[in-house]
């Protein structure tokens, strides 16, 4: 739905500088979108771009969440968390291709590195990453998704939840770079370490 609502914004903005006669339109700069509406409907919307990441990012997290939830109370956990790592299969590869586009990167390792690192950040993790002998490490600590667990009284719950998806969702970047590297974790906070410790070697 997300990515969606994304495309058809790309699509409003194309057809503006078309059809300039629209009944409304989306405009852009490199700080501020502004959705205006034409005289008749009396109404303009000025979003800047924090705005926007906070927008998209707290929809993104919720509907996660959300959709988690809604299938638990009808399947059980056991049965949610299996279709959501089925989810997660599809959905990382989705962001790996994405993110290698946009940093206009190929394959291997520091291919790998620098791209997970960019999806972490824009996921809002604090970590440390550093390059090791035959690969990398990353040490997060603080994890937003493992934050919302706790958050929502379901902090038992997030190790099993983290084991599963996380560690279905680093194997699929993996794959998508370099299937030469092995993935393992090393810690994880969910499982009360103080930090997850992600290790990336050849």
């Amino acid at each position: 739905m997300l990515w969606s609502l994304l495309i058809i914004l790309l699509k409003n903005l194309n057809n503006e500088k078309r059809n300039p006669q629209r009944n409304c339109s989306a405009i852009t700069n490199s700080n501020l979108l502004v959705v205006t509406y034409r005289p008749e409907c009396d109404c303009m919307v000025e979003f800047d771009c924090q705005q926007i990441v906070d927008y998209f990012l707290r929809s993104y997290r919720a509907v996660d969440g959300l959709w988690f939830m809604k299938v638990e109370e009808q399947y059980g956990f056991d049965r949610a968390l299996d279709i959501d790592n089925e989810v997660w299969k599809v959905m990382s590869k989705i962001q790996a291709r994405m993110i290698k586009s946009m940093l206009k990167l190929n394959n291997g390792p520091d291919a790998l590195f620098k791209s997970l690192t960019a999806k972490l950040k824009l996921e809002g993790f604090k970590f440390k990453a550093e390059k090791t002998e035959n690969g990398f490490r990353i040490t997060i600590n603080d994890c937003p998704w493992h934050n919302l667990m706790i958050k929502s009284g379901r902090d038992k719950l997030s190790g099993a939840v983290g084991t599963t998806i996380c560690g279905t969702e680093y194997q699929v970047w993996v794959s998508e770079f370099d299937e030469t590297i092995h993935f393992k974790f090393k810690s994880q906070k969910c499982n009360k370490s103080k930090y997850c410790i992600l290790e990336f070697k050849r």
